[in-house]
C-alpha cells in the first residue's frame, strides 16, 4: 500500500501547493497584521491534505476541527475538555473517513484513498479496519506537525531576520532552508523509544525495556554533531540527519510530503513578504508531542 504515496504523487502536488503558497502569501502582504496559524499555516497543510485524499471543499471545515482536536492526543494530561475533544474528533474522523472510503470505491478518482481503496483489494491481510485507522493516522500526522513546523519556521525567521532576507533573494536555499528550521526548531521536538538491551548513559544504567523519552531540539544543536548547531543559518548544509523522523522501516512516511510544502511555502512567502516580527504575544503548545505556537500574531511589509 505504501506504493500509492510515491515520490511522483509528490510531485503532482507540488504545482497546487505553490499556487495554494502564493495565493495565500498574497493575502498576507494586503493587510498589515495577521494571525498566521489561521491565515497559513492552517490553510496550507488543510488545502493540500484534502486535495491528496480527496476531500471536498465543502468539507475543509469540519475536517479541520477534527485534524487539529486529534493534535492533542498528546496533551491528555493537561485535563479539561481535552479528553472529550480528542474522542469527539477520532469518532467525526473514523466515521468521516469509511464513508469516503466507501465513495472512492464506488466511484475511484485520481486520489490517495481511490488509490488505497483499490490496493486493499488486492491485499486480502489487509482489513478494512486497518485501513481506516491508517488513513486516520495520516490525516492526523500531515495536518498538524506541517501546520506547527510552518509557524515554528516564523518564529525561527522572525528571529533571524537577515536569513529571511536571505531566502527571498536566494531561492534556491529552500530545501536547506526548510531542513534547517526543522532542525532548529521542530514540531516534534520530543522523540519515545523503548530500549532494546541494557547499557549505561553517562553513569545512568539502563534496562532493556524502559520506555525513554529524548528531546529532539537540544540533540540537533548539538555541536559535537552539527557544526555550528547552535546558530541558525540556512546556508549551511547539515551532514547528520533530524532525528524526529526516525529511521529504517519506522521512517516517517510523510516526511516528503511535509518537505515539500514547506519547501515551497517559505521561498513564496519571502519572495512577496519583507522578514516576519512579532506583532504581539502569543503561546505555545506543551512541549510533548506536537508543539507550536498556538497562535502567532505577525507583521509582513512587502519585499
Amino acid at each position: 500500500m505504501s506504493k500509492a504515496f510515491t515520490p511522483r504523487m509528490i510531485a503532482g502536488l507540488r504545482p497546487f501547493v505553490r499556487t495554494r503558497a502564493r495565493q495565500l502569501a498574497e493575502r498576507l502582504a494586503a493587510v498589515a497584521e495577521c494571525e498566521f496559524v489561521e491565515d497559513f499555516a492552517n490553510p496550507l497543510p488543510l488545502a493540500v491534505l484534502s486535495e491528496m485524499l480527496g476531500v471536498p471543499p465543502e468539507d475543509h471545515g469540519v475536517f479541520h476541527t477534527w485534524t487539529t482536536d486529534i493534535g492533542l492526543v498528546f496533551s491528555l494530561a493537561l485535563g479539561g475538555d481535552v479528553v472529550t475533544r480528542v474522542e469527539s474528533a477520532l469518532v467525526g474522523l473514523d466515521e468521516y473517513i469509511a464513508a469516503l472510503m466507501a465513495r472512492k470505491k464506488a466511484a475511484p478518482a485520481g486520489d490517495l484513498i481511490s488509490a488505497l481503496v483499490a490496493a486493499h483489494q488486492d491485499d486480502p491481510l489487509i482489513s478494512t479496519e486497518h485501513l481506516r485507522n491508517l488513513i486516520v493516522t495520516m490525516v492526523f500526522a500531515a495536518h498538524d506537525t506541517t501546520r506547527h513546523q510552518l509557524a515554528n519556521a516564523m518564529v525561527a525567521f522572525a528571529e533571524h531576520p537577515a536569513q529571511w532576507r536571505l531566502l527571498g533573494s536566494r531561492p534556491e536555499l529552500a530545501d536547506r532552508a526548510v531542513d534547517e528550521v526543522m532542525r532548529w526548531l521542530p514540531s516534534s521536538p520530543t522523540i519515545y523509544r523503548f530500549a532494546a538491551q541494557d547499557f549505561e548513559y553517562q553513569g545512568l544504567s539502563i534496562t532493556e525495556g524502559t520506555f525513554l523519552t529524548m528531546c529532539v531540539t537540544a540533540a540537533q544543536r548539538d555541536p559535537r554533531v552539527f557544526r555550528d548547531g547552535a546558530t541558525f543559518d540556512i546556508t549551511v548544509a547539515r551532514e547528520a540527519p533530524l532525528l524526529q523522523f526516525g529511521a529504517g522501516p519506522h521512517h516517517c512516511l510523510g516526511v516528503a510530503l511535509a518537505k515539500a510544502e514547506l519547501a515551497e511555502a517559505l521561498p513564496a512567502l519571502a519572495a512577496r513578504l519583507a522578514a516576519p516580527a512579532f506583532a504581539g504575544p502569543f503561546t505555545w503548545r506543551p512541549p510533548v508531542g506536537i508543539h507550536g505556537p498556538n497562535t502567532l500574531p505577525l507583521r509582513f511589509g512587502p519585499a
